[in-house]
């Protein structure tokens, strides 16, 4: 289970057994990064425009209308200080 789990949220498998020195970094950057955000508003998808940094990213990321929310690919999910900006229109009861 602990595989699918790593893979399901994007983390990071470090054996228990292994040296964990080495691995301080690993861990550290992946308890400061974010791959999913939750959106306010129940979002009209083909209006949604994801930033980082001020760059459009026209690919690496997905919208779930499920849970409504952004989900980062792992290739590019933002890092620590990273200004990630969600905009889009929402849809309301007339739409």
């Amino acid at each position: 289970g602990y595989d699918e789990a790593v893979t399901d949220t994007s983390g990071e498998f470090i054996s228990i057994c292994s040296d964990w020195s080495s691995s301080v970094g690993i861990l550290a950057d992946a308890s400061v990064t974010q791959a999913v955000f939750t959106l306010s508003h129940t979002a009209a998808e083909s209006t949604i425009v994801v930033s980082v940094n001020g760059t459009v990213l026209p690919g690496g990321w997905s919208y779930s209308a499920s849970t409504n929310s952004v989900t980062f690919d792992p290739a590019f999910v933002p890092g620590e200080g990273d200004q990630v900006s969600i905009t889009y229109k929402a849809l309301t009861t007339c739409d």
